[in-house]
């Protein structure tokens, strides 16, 4: 009898095989942190709780660099070491501009502190303009990359910022010193003033829904009509226009009602337009809601209107076509992607209240309104899942 050595068995070379590529892939997981601005604005708190879920997977340990709204909300989460930083802003163009350096200063100080634990940097909200950080990071030969939320250029112009030209300057800077930019949509990229770094250019949403929250429970035949705008009360969103139009909106039927649910630096100034123009029985106006409750928000509306100069790819937007509540936007961003005007909700050719008010009307009173909203409901269920979100930033830093 031959009693040499046996041939392995293919079930053991396909687990071998395995455990020796699973072995290579945490030895090549690595340990990331996302710096964004200090916030105040709740606004955001969902991009960022998103980001760190989708990067979490994909990391050995997950670093925050960050301040204000952003710090309260993510010292809740025990996967993420979180380094605070504060910032207070200026009352004129000298002490803002002074305070905006000094916290550059002090994220600076952040990531020299974290860099021997750190391989890539993730600039997110309020990070294309962190020019500082963005040479210091560089100087310690770190990867950095900027994800994009909106266009910060168009951001910046929307408000006229007092401080708007140099930070104009810094953003293109760290476009040009950045290793990859992530944008929402390939199709953005010249909106986005990208052209010139097209080359570093990568796609990827953090964008997935919980299907099971953000659900139709109540049809859309069975809704009074309420038109809602939900989201940031500040220039960029348009809400001024939104207001504007207000009195164009009610003169299409005495039943119709309109719901204002934001925070931000507009806020006292749309409170004063209601009260002054004797609105406020005809517009609910609400100071802010949790995340839970927006399901329940929408399924109340008839239709959701995104007036926009800029965006990237809005959640509410997402959130309101899972739960069956017709869209009414601008074309910005990466919206067109997803919303087909008629098909999968419905696109303004611009945001003036004239606009704005004509759509409102178009839209309510389109023949196949439930057709629409069952393909936008189809359309998110099949591209914003959690796997896919995942999937599109593990191409990307496997490519780093």
């Amino acid at each position: 009898m031959n009693v040499g050595v046996q041939p392995l068995s293919f079930a053991f070379l396909d687990s071998l095989k395995n455990y020796l590529k699973a072995s290579d892939m945490t030895r090549r997981k690595l340990n990331i942190a996302i710096v964004t601005f200090p916030s105040n604005d709740d606004a955001g708190l969902v991009a960022l709780k998103n980001l760190a879920d989708v990067i979490f997977p994909l990391v050995n340990e997950l670093y925050f660099i960050t301040g204000g709204s952003n710090y309260n909300y993510l010292k809740q989460d025990v996967r993420v070491k979180i380094y605070r930083i504060d910032h207070t802003s200026g009352s004129n163009i000298f002490t803002k501009a002074i305070r905006y350096a000094i916290t550059q200063i002090k994220i600076s100080q952040k990531i020299i502190k974290t860099s021997p634990n750190i391989q890539y940097f993730i600039f997110f909200v309020g990070g294309p303009s962190l020019l500082l950080p963005m040479l210091v990071s560089k100087i310690l030969r770190k990867k950095v990359v900027l994800n994009l939320a909106g266009s910060d250029i168009d951001s910046i112009k929307a408000k006229s910022f007092i401080l708007a030209a140099p930070i104009k300057i810094m953003v293109k800077l760290n476009f040009m010193f950045s290793n990859f930019i992530i944008i929402y949509a390939a199709s953005i990229i010249d909106q986005y003033h990208l052209v010139p770094y097209k080359s570093k250019v990568r796609v990827a949403h953090k964008h997935f829904l919980d299907f099971q929250k953000m659900r139709i429970t109540k049809p859309l035949n069975e809704r009074v009509t309420i038109i809602g705008y939900i989201g940031r009360l500040s220039e960029e969103k348009g809400i001024i226009n939104f207001i504007k139009a207000i009195p164009l909106i009610l003169k299409q039927g005495d039943t119709v009602q309109l719901l204002i649910a934001g925070d931000g630096n507009l806020l006292e100034q749309v409170k004063k337009y209601l009260n002054v123009n004797n609105f406020v029985d005809n517009v609910k106006l609400i100071h802010w809601i949790s995340h839970d409750e927006i399901p329940a928000y929408l399924n109340q509306l008839k239709l959701i209107v995104l007036p926009s100069y800029t965006e990237g790819l809005p959640n509410i937007m997402l959130e309101a076509m899972a739960c069956g509540t017709p869209v009414l936007t601008t074309s910005v961003g990466a919206i067109p992607d997803f919303v087909t005007d008629s098909e999968t909700g419905f696109i303004m050719e611009n945001n003036s209240p004239e606009c704005i008010a004509f759509n409102v009307s178009r839209a309510l009173n389109h023949p196949q309104l439930e057709h629409i909203v069952q393909k936008a409901r189809c359309l998110v269920e099949h591209e914003f899942t959690f796997e896919k979100a995942v999937e599109g930033y593990r191409k990307i830093l496997g490519e780093l």
